[in-house]
Order: structure tokens, then sequence, then C-alpha cells
């Protein structure tokens, strides 16, 4: 028997239970989905798992190779998404120079001068007291601004709809549905938040593929085919909580097409999340603009 889309079953319902539903899943659960702090002690980080890991790894980049053949990497729109003390920027500086075509997006409240494109290039220094971005503008000088970074502001009144919309009559509801982020009515509800960053959804849905760290949500969320990258925390603490960023970083490195892990710590967490994309790659860097 076809079922109707939770959509339109949310819709129909009274405004009163709408209401109800909404409340019951935006709560919050604020505990640990799981914890390990000494993944460096994991039984499973053996010189054996490694190697073996390794071998397989490389089998994986082969094939990947062998399926891209005849395909012009510098033809296609990349995104880099989330940039936590620069650990995508670097990598884009190195790739940018084989001819790729990677625009860098930040986080829509990313605030921090070292997440910024510019604290790497910048030739100048920031007191302690104040490392914000703003001070990073201030005491930038005259040269260029980095290129092709983007970094746009939440909508902050897509809570609001989702409220009116929960508080109308049904043939209302059901019209307002089109002025919300293309997601099921459900998803959208649980994760409500996240979708203040619909216009960074939006940017990425034109990009061809998506290399995300710090924020997977962003890239879980927007549509094309992605891999994630540990940076730190991002997985080892934000992945292990049980509340709704925990569980949307979990999600998002599960769907992503690989976690690219240059820590053996990255395969400790796996196993413990349940994780079974990851896959070994050395880190890019340039290795001329990053030389003693």
């Amino acid at each position: 028997m076809l079922r109707p889309p939770w959509g339109q079953v949310f819709t129909a319902l009274p405004p009163a239970v709408r209401v109800r539903l909404a409340r019951w899943l935006l709560a919050e659960r604020h505990e640990w989905q799981s914890f390990d702090p000494h993944p460096w002690r994991h039984p499973w980080l053996t010189a054996e798992n490694l190697r073996a890991t390794r071998e397989f790894s490389e089998q994986i980049w082969a094939e990947a190779h062998e399926v891209s053949r005849g395909v012009d990497p510098c033809r296609l729109r990349f995104g880099f998404v989330g940039n936590l003390a620069n650990n995508l920027y670097v990598r884009r500086a190195a790739l940018r120079r084989l001819g790729l075509h990677i625009t860098q997006f930040l986080h829509p409240d990313e605030r921090y001068a070292m997440s910024h494109p510019a604290w790497e290039e910048f030739e100048g220094s920031l007191t302690e007291q104040d490392i914000s971005l703003s001070a990073l503008r201030a005491a930038w000088g005259e040269a260029p601004w980095p290129e092709d970074v983007v970094q746009l502001p939440q909508d902050r009144e897509v809570a609001e709809r989702v409220q009116r919309l929960c508080q109308a009559p049904s043939a209302e509801a059901s019209a307002m549905r089109s002025t919300l982020p293309p997601v099921d009515m459900l998803t959208l509800l649980r994760c409500l938040p996240f979708f203040a960053a619909e216009a960074t959804h939006r940017r990425l849905r034109g990009q061809d593929a998506l290399v995300a760290c710090q924020s997977l949500p962003l890239a879980l969320f927007a549509g094309p085919p992605y891999l994630a990258v540990q940076n730190g925390g991002d997985l080892w603490f934000e992945a292990s909580r049980n509340d709704r960023l925990g569980v949307l970083q979990r999600r998002g490195y599960a769907r992503a097409t690989a976690i690219l892990a240059t820590n053996p710590w990255t395969f400790a967490h796996a196993r413990r999340l349940g994780l079974t994309n990851a896959i070994y790659l050395q880190m890019i860097l340039d290795e001329d603009r990053y030389a003693p």
C-alpha cells in the first residue's frame, strides 16, 4: 500500500498537533553516544591492521583512478566545506596549482582568524587579546583578499517560517511548504537549526563534488557527493555526542563517499562509531610553499 509523503501527513494534521509534534522532534538529548579518551590505545591499532588498511586504501585509489580515466578534473567545480585551522585551505593551495577550480566555503558563523584563508596569506601578526576575523581584516592592509572564498549569512527566519507553518490551517500550511528548504518535513523538523545555513546549501548544490571538515551537516544537506576529512574534535568529540549536532556529524561521516584519514586515530574513532568508509590518504600539501 502506498503511503503519502510525510510532509503531506504533517500539514494535514490539526495545528495544535503539529506544534506539539514539532516541539517533541526539536527536543535535545544532552548526553554522549560514546566516547574514547584514549583513541591511540585502541586494540585495533596494530601494525598488521594498519598495513592492511594502507594496502586496501591503495586499491581504492587505484580503482578511483581507473574509473576517472578520461575525465578532466579541471573542468569540474569543487567545493571545500569548513576550514577549521585552515585544514582544507592548505590542501586547496596544492590542488589549485594543478589547475583545479576549488571554492572555499566557510561556516556561516566562523569568526576565528586562523580558520580563514586570509590567515595563511597574512604576513603580519595579531594580539592574543583579539584573534577574530574582524581583527584580521583591520590588520590586513592593501593586499588582495583571498579569492574564491564564500561565507554566507545564516537565515534566522527559517525557524519562524516553520513555526508559522505549524500553526497555520492545513490548506495554508501546504502552500507554505514551498518557502522552506527542499528536504522532507521530518528531517527539517529534527534538524531545524542547521537549515539556517540554507543559503550556503544552495551555493554548494552548484558544485560537482565537495570535501568537508568541521561541519559535516553543511555537506550532508547540500546534495553533491562528498569526501570527509577529520580535523580533530569534529570526529573525536562532536561525533561522540548524542545531541542533534552529534547525530548529524555521525550521519555526515557515514554518508560521505569516504573519510580521508591522515592519522591512525581516525580508524579508532571509525570503529567505535560504526563507520566503515575510512581510507588512508597522505596529507595533501604544497611542499614548495610549506617548506623550512
